[in-house]
């Protein structure tokens, strides 16, 4: 018996969450890893009209020599309830500083989010 027969679909993959470093093995739309819900579910509609839904965080987090910021790019102007839409994503990134060393996967049940037997 596999572990996706256990819980239903995709049970074990939902009790993970990515801890970002410097976002280059995380993809922004596809992973979890500001909540425990992929933003390509959270926010559909932005998915769609992304340029790239195959993105990595460290892809979409830009420095340059004025500073730091996410570079959302979409295929077409958005309408003004589609900017409604990324200034609700924005809220969710604004503590999000992208850094130095290597993504990870974390366990979210669990306190300190540390992989148990007993939290499975």
């Amino acid at each position: 018996m596999e572990l996706e027969e256990v819980g239903g679909n995709r049970w074990f993959n939902r009790e993970l969450i990515r801890k970002v470093g410097n976002g280059l093995e995380t993809y922004f739309w596809k992973d979890a890893w500001i909540t425990s819900v992929p933003f390509m579910e959270s926010f559909p509609r932005l998915f769609t009209l992304a340029n790239c839904q195959d993105v990595k965080v460290g892809e979409v987090w830009e420095r340059n020599a004025v500073g730091e910021r996410w570079g959302l790019r979409f295929r077409r102007d958005l309408f003004v309830w589609e900017r409604e839409l990324v200034n609700a994503l924005m809220t969710r990134l604004e503590r999000v500083v992208v850094g130095e060393g290597v993504d990870s996967w974390s366990w979210k049940p669990e306190e300190g989010w540390v992989f148990t037997v007993k939290s499975c």
